[in-house]
């Protein structure tokens, strides 16, 4: 067996992991780059490999970065099966319309705006082109053995990140390979935690948080949220939270939904602007049965907000001067209608923007974040006059008290250890952790581009 690490390494977006085995190729996962330009610039050259002699992908999950690379992959050649759950499926469909609509869209405004070098800056991919990936989904429940011939075959475990996350594990002979995906935690206010699996040979672990615990408190998140809640009605003016659309969206939906319903906070009115977070959340509704809140708690959430729809409205909700909360779609302020308020609203001191979330580096968040006094937006440099806040403990990823709680209940124990999905302090603290935790194995946090062969 021989893995390729095309993505995902010493960075948190970009997840693509190729396995070959006696002459087939599996890709794990095919993530979009994010954040700094020279990992953006990655998504524009073309894979190691001939993406069709790829014969299957194993998706882990719907966020872009593991699957949003897939139209370049059916563009350039890609024809077989993309496997997956069935909420994986509906939630990579979203992912990558949205995705495709706002490259076409940053393209047209480049080109009108001239801030590309580029005379003609083209989109990665359109609409049509993320339309040609979904006839080739296979959805796959949870815990069923499918055989891809030749003596592989896989299953999918739960993963408790978000919605359909899958903890996938490949065997390939006598040997089994498990690929985490993103793993979540076990305190997630949605989901419940990961599955708890037997244990693998080989492990390929994500490490977005594998040199720190979360602390916060839902009391802590719940006295944040009254705070700035407060002000905004207090004072007639913007909250605007960027939300990942894909769970984080809809958990602070329930947090704020229960703090107005239960009269903490003063009335205001309360928005969800993406049309993506709208679709994500008819999603939640029609797979309730994988959340750990009741059906009826969902709804109750879902009927305090009103959901927008039209980019008029939302440019009327921009400048709007009554007080009111927006969680808006782009989490990391890369994309999404937050930017428009962000455009709108940064040199206005009056109003607020919260962070959720993880913020990549190369990120508007991240810049915001680390208290940088101008962004651009737009082709355009703006001073920071906004109140600017973070929030933490609503990550959706396993801190390390949650790797290590969930690998401490392997039996079998793996032989070699590769460290993904994390920037390289993260990915280097929780390799000198499992070096410890276990000292027969290889543990190693690979490069872009590193090939390792296992065994014969």
């Amino acid at each position: 067996m021989e893995i390729s690490f095309l993505g995902g390494t010493s960075t948190v977006t970009g997840s693509k992991h190729l396995v070959e085995y006696k002459g087939r190729r599996l890709l794990l996962d095919c993530g979009l780059f994010q954040g700094l330009k020279e990992l953006r610039l990655l998504n524009r050259m073309p894979l190691p490999v001939n993406p069709s002699t790829i014969e299957a992908v194993i998706l882990s999950h719907g966020h872009l970065d593991h699957v949003g690379y897939l139209p370049l992959l059916v563009k350039n050649g890609f024809k077989g099966h993309i496997y997956c759950t069935t909420a994986t499926k509906a939630i990579a469909k979203v992912i990558l319309l949205d995705s495709a609509k706002i490259q076409v869209e940053e393209a047209i405004r480049a080109r009108a705006g001239g801030y590309s070098r580029h005379s003609d800056p083209q989109p990665l991919y359109d609409t049509e082109d993320a339309r040609r990936v979904f006839p080739l989904f296979r959805e796959v429940p949870f815990g069923e053995q499918i055989d891809l011939g030749h003596g592989v075959t896989f299953r999918l475990t739960p993963a408790g990140h978000i919605l359909g996350a899958s903890v996938i594990h490949l065997f390939t002979g006598s040997r089994c390979l498990v690929y985490t995906g993103d793993l979540g935690r076990y305190s997630d206010f949605l989901l419940p935690p990961p599955a708890d699996i037997q244990g693998a040979d080989v492990l390929l672990i994500e490490s977005t948080y594998g040199h720190t615990l979360h602390r916060t408190s839902e009391e802590q998140i719940n006295q944040k949220l009254i705070h700035h809640l407060r002000y905004a009605a207090e004072n007639n003016s913007l909250l605007l939270i960027p939300g990942f659309v894909v769970e984080r969206a809809q958990v602070l939906m329930y947090l704020i939904g229960k703090l107005m319903s239960s009269g903490q906070v003063p009335k205001i009115r309360a928005y969800v602007d993406s049309p993506m977070a709208t679709a994500i959340t008819d999603v939640f509704t029609k797979y309730s049965d994988l959340l750990k809140i009741s059906a009826q708690e969902l709804y109750r959430t879902i009927n305090s907000y009103d959901f927008v729809e039209n980019k008029s409205d939302s440019d009327q909700i921009v400048r709007a001067k009554f007080g009111r909360v927006v969680v808006a779609g782009g989490g990391m302020l890369s994309g999404g209608r937050a930017l428009s308020y962000l455009y709108e609203h940064l040199e206005n001191p009056n109003s607020t923007l919260l962070l959720s979330g993880y913020q990549a580096e190369g990120t508007r968040g991240r810049a915001l974040q680390s208290g940088l006094d101008e962004i651009k937006i737009f082709g355009k440099y703006l001073k920071v006059k906004m109140r600017v806040d973070s929030m933490d403990g609503l990550s959706s990823h396993a801190d390390r008290g949650d790797i290590l709680r969930w690998l401490n209940g392997f039996s079998r124990k793996p032989t070699h250890i590769y460290i993904v999905h994390g920037e390289a302090h993260a990915s280097d603290s929780l390799r000198l952790k499992l070096k410890d935790t276990f000292p027969h194995a290889r543990v190693q946090v690979p490069r872009l581009g590193d090939k390792v062969e296992i065994g014969k």
